[in-house]
């Protein structure tokens, strides 16, 4: 399957430009990113998604569990069912560099690739959680359009994929189970949707 690179615009199948102007668009608050022939801009607009995995259709999302909640640095990123929380509507923000911010709603802290383990940033298996926004190229990340509606989000540290672990209890499917980096292979784990989330 040929992908194409997103740089500093996303292609999408819903028009948003009413929002670029200041006035909601006409699409649907479900209404997924997919692949057809407008361009929608993230750059200056606080517009949230939902980040959908295709092997569950369920949310990626900031575990509230630990100390300080949702809103803490560390805080452990997961998959879990979508419900509507500030915790699993993230903005993106472009870098002009063919990379994104992924902000969180709840704490605008960043997705960030935690190098705290074996091998750092660059790790197969590293895991995925929210850090207060700094810069580093572990927070930035590209898109790469599948062509189906779906994307990968690629770090620029390494060029590896968000991917929902499977190791677990219910596998890939299940609620909490875990998000981290792993090299990218095209399964629907690593594949994910954008849905606007107002």
């Amino acid at each position: 399957m040929s992908k194409r690179i997103i740089a500093s615009t996303v292609t999408a199948g819903i028009c948003l430009t009413g929002w670029i102007f200041g006035q909601p668009s006409a699409a649907s608050a479900s209404a997924p990113l997919a692949s057809a022939g407008s361009t929608a801009s993230f750059t200056h607009h606080r517009v949230y998604y939902e980040l959908r995995s295709e092997t569950s259709d369920k949310c990626l999302d900031v575990d509230g569990r630990g100390p300080g909640g949702t809103a803490a640095d560390l805080a452990n990123v997961q998959q879990y069912r979508c419900w509507g929380g500030a915790n699993q509507h993230w903005r993106l923000v472009n870098l002009g560099t063919g990379y994104y911010e992924v902000r969180s709603q709840t704490s605008d802290k960043c997705l960030d690739v935690d190098g705290r383990g074996p091998g750092g940033t660059a790790a197969d298996l590293a895991n995925v959680q929210q850090y207060r926004c700094w810069d580093g190229a572990n927070q930035h990340w590209r898109l790469v359009d599948l062509g189906t509606g779906y994307y990968e989000l690629r770090s620029q540290t390494n060029d590896k994929c968000l991917d929902v672990d499977g190791r677990g209890p219910g596998g890939t499917a299940a609620d909490l189970a875990n998000v981290q980096q792993y090299r990218c292979w095209d399964g629907i784990n690593q594949h994910w949707r954008f849905v606007r989330a107002d």
